[in-house]
């Protein structure tokens, strides 16, 4: 029996920056904080909640890169 694991992941809520979205999200001396730009502002959602926030602030995905229209 094979097991759709991915749906299991998506049920799990993400720890994001709340100013630039990041995921890289670091503890130090019991204070969270974001590992791309420093801010210690961090939200806690769903995964999907975190990929429309992303596609608002950037207009795509945060896992895609920018083009260079973007730069």
């Amino acid at each position: 029996m094979e097991i759709n694991r991915t749906s299991e992941y998506n049920d799990e809520d993400v720890f994001y920056c709340s100013k630039c979205l990041s995921l890289r999200i670091k503890t130090l001396e019991g204070i969270d904080y974001c590992e791309e730009c420093g801010s210690t502002a961090v939200a806690q959602g769903s995964i999907f909640v975190w990929e429309n926030l992303c596609k608002q602030k950037y207009g795509r995905p945060s896992w895609e890169k920018p083009t260079e229209e973007d730069i």
